[in-house]
C-alpha cells in the first residue's frame, strides 16, 4: 500500500477511543481552560472564578482540560518467514506499523518502535513530529525481515529491560513459533497482530518443490503428497486453535491479518471490538 493510502485510510483509527482526545476535565490544572462549573464544598477556594461570580452571582470555578499521554509501543517480531506471500507479509506489518505510527503521533502520544530478531535488536523513542511517520514508513519499507525471530524468554527480557512505563504494546509478527508472551499482559495492555499468508495455513501444493527456509536461507527438495498436506493442514489447525485459546485465557486481544487483507481494517475492528 502507498504512503499516501496508508494515512488516509489510518484516519478512522483516529475515530477510536484509544487515539481520540484524552483529555479528562479536572478542576483547577492543567493548560487549557474550558470554562465553569458550580461550585460545591469539596472544590478549593483557590480556584474560585471571582469574574464569573461577579457578573451571574453566585459561585463558580475554573474547570481546565488535563492531558493525560499514552505509552504506545510497536514491537515489530522479525523473521525470514515474513518475506513469505504476495505481497509480502513484511508488506502487510509495515502497513501495521505505519498506520499505527500516524495514529499515535497525531493523537499527540508517547510513540517507541521496536525492531527484533535474532541479529538485531534496535529501539526507537519517536519523535511527536507528525512527519516522522513517513521516516518510519521508509525505514520499515526498506529493512529486510532476516533471521529467525526469538523465542518467548528472549522477547519478555527485553520488553522488561527497555520498557518501564506501563504501556499500551503492539506486537506484530506471523506468530508460526510457540511463542507465550501472556505475562506481559499483566503490567502492559497487550495486543497481537498475526500476520499471515492464506496458503500457510491450508497447503495445496502436490509434487516435487524447492522449499526454501526463510529463517535459515537454505533450502531442500521435498516432494509433498497427499499425507503431508494433511498432516500439514492439521497441524497449522490445531497449532492456530492452542494460540488463540491461550491469548483469549491471556484476556490479550488480536487479530489475523491476510497478506490480501487491508491491515488497517483490520486493526480498526480489533481495537473496536475491544472498547465494547
Amino acid at each position: 500500500m502507498e504512503y499516501k493510502d496508508i494515512l488516509l485510510r489510518s484516519k478512522r483509527l483516529l475515530t477510536l477511543d484509544l487515539f481520540g482526545e484524552n483529555d479528562t476535565k479536572s478542576v483547577g490544572s492543567g493548560l487549557d481552560y474550558q470554562g465553569s462549573r458550580e461550585y460545591t464544598s469539596s472544590d478549593d477556594i483557590r480556584h474560585l472564578n471571582w469574574r464569573q461570580m461577579a457578573k451571574a452571582g453566585g459561585a463558580s470555578v475554573k474547570v481546565f482540560a488535563e492531558q493525560k499521554e499514552l505509552n504506545i509501543v510497536i514491537a515489530y517480531l522479525a523473521s525470514g518467514s515474513l518475506n513469505f506471500g504476495e505481497p509480502t507479509k513484511h508488506d502487510s506489518a509495515t502497513t501495521a506499523v505505519t498506520a499505527l505510527s500516524f495514529a499515535t503521533l497525531k493523537s499527540q502520544n508517547s510513540l517507541t518502535t521496536i525492531y527484533l530478531s535474532k541479529d538485531i535488536k534496535e529501539i526507537k523513542r519517536e519523535s511527536k513530529d507528525i512527519d516522522n511517520t513517513y521516516k518510519i514508513f521508509t525505514n520499515f519499507s526498506k529493512t529486510k525481515a532476516d533471521g529467525a525471530t526469538l523465542n518467548s524468554k528472549e522477547i519478555i527480557e527485553y520488553i522488561d529491560l527497555t520498557i518501564s512505563a506501563a504501556s499500551i504494546i503492539f506486537f506484530i509478527g506471523d506468530f508460526l513459533e510457540d511463542i507465550d508472551i501472556s505475562i506481559l499482559n499483566l503490567r502492559h495492555e497487550i495486543y497481537l497482530l498475526i500476520i499471515r499468508d492464506n496458503s500457510e495455513e491450508r497447503l495445496e501444493l502436490n509434487g516435487r518443490y524447492n522449499i526454501l527456509d526463510t529463517n535459515s536461507d537454505k533450502s531442500k527438495i521435498v516432494n509433498i503428497d497427499k499425507n503431508i498436506i494433511k498432516h500439514y493442514n492439521q497441524y497449522m489447525k490445531k497449532f492456530d486453535l492452542n494460540l488463540e485459546k491461550s491469548l483469549q485465557n491471556a484476556d490479550i486481544k488480536y487479530t489475523k491479518i491476510y497478506t490480501n487483507d487491508d491491515p488497517i481494517d483490520k486493526i480498526v475492528r480489533m481495537l473496536s471490538s475491544s472498547n465494547e
